[in-house]
């Protein structure tokens, strides 16, 4: 019986609750199919892939915060859309409701993104297509225009940073720090419940700092240090500090009075100073391409050398002129 909130006890609510009921599909970036062709499965995945994605799908039934990410994962493939076009085909709409979640949305490839473009203009009945992302402007302009938008604000640092200390006890020096590097994402500032936040967002300060310097050398060293074969599973999270950290600058760049809270690091303050005015958005986005770049493997090297010597004409130059 249709009730507007939950019973949480009968089939379908048990089954949406694991995330297995017949009515829910949930597409997010795996590793490529096996096989690809109009007649091959988008689930056709090696024994081992499957396990992992089974896994994964039992750890975000029992804790929703869980991530969806897979090692292999980078993109949404054609061969997911094409499957799930030929599920619509071959069942018809019986009244209730159909629910697609596309999750990470912005990780859609070329292909698909075009394919399930046709989708949204000729939905199937009694579909309902959900996108999620948190980078808005890599997702096709096309399907972004046919879709309503809903932002979520961010939960408040000191918010964050209270449930941590409760539910996890943690410092309150660390859960500041964890709470910052969330950007209002409860997931995010669980993920530092057992790491150091606070030294790592110390290397983090530092590789700024190396790059204001400048000298040649130190970037080569720098660049060297943080594409080792040791530390390159790494990298992706120390790019993801660096954004959160600048982050935090933009905001008490534009609004030191709204943000005094933040004055408590006299560093990102002497920072702010010194860069005043310049587009800590753009330097963003250098990093976050950078970062899409390190996960899809493209010449570690060169992408972080090229990064550092962006951020250094953006934040750092002199010679130009304030955005």
């Amino acid at each position: 019986m249709d009730t507007p909130v939950p019973c949480g006890i009968c089939d379908g609510c048990r089954q949406s609750a694991s995330l297995r009921h017949p009515n829910l599909k949930i597409l997010f970036p795996t590793p490529k199919p096996k096989e690809a062709s109009e007649a091959s499965a988008a689930e056709y995945y090696t024994d081992a892939q499957q396990k992992k994605i089974d896994d994964l799908m039992a750890q975000k039934a029992e804790d929703l915060y869980t991530p969806l990410r897979i090692s292999g994962g980078q993109e949404i493939y054609i061969e997911h859309i094409r499957a799930l076009r030929r599920e619509f085909c071959l069942t018809s709409f019986s009244g209730a409701w159909r629910v697609v979640l596309v999750s990470q949305a912005d990780r859609l490839r070329a292909q698909a993104a075009n394919a399930f473009l046709k989708l949204l203009e000729e939905p199937p009945k009694g579909v309902v297509f959900l996108l999620t992302t948190d980078r808005e402007t890599k997702v096709l302009p096309t399907i972004v225009s046919r879709c309503q938008q809903l932002r979520f604000a961010p939960l408040p640092s000191s918010l964050i940073a209270e449930e941590l200390i409760q539910r996890h006890q943690l410092t309150p020096e660390n859960a500041n720090a964890a709470a910052r590097l969330s950007g209002g994402s409860w997931r995010k500032a669980h993920e530092w419940v057992d790491a150091d936040p606070t030294a790592r967002m110390q290397k983090v300060v530092e590789v700024f700092r190396i790059i204001l310097k400048f000298d040649p050398g130190e970037i080569d060293e720098l660049t060297d240090k943080l594409t080792t074969a040791a530390a390159i599973n790494d990298l992706g999270v120390i790019l993801s500090l660096m954004t959160a950290w600048l982050r935090d600058v933009q905001r008490y760049d534009a609004d030191p009075v709204r943000h005094v809270d933040l004055e408590h690091d006299q560093t990102l303050v002497r920072f702010a100073r010194f860069c005043e005015g310049r587009d800590f958005a753009r330097a963003i986005e250098e990093i976050e391409s950078a970062r899409l770049l390190i996960e899809r493997r493209v010449q570690p090297p060169l992408v972080m050398q090229r990064l550092l010597m962006r951020i250094r004409h953006i934040l750092f130059d002199r010679s130009r002129a304030t955005a």
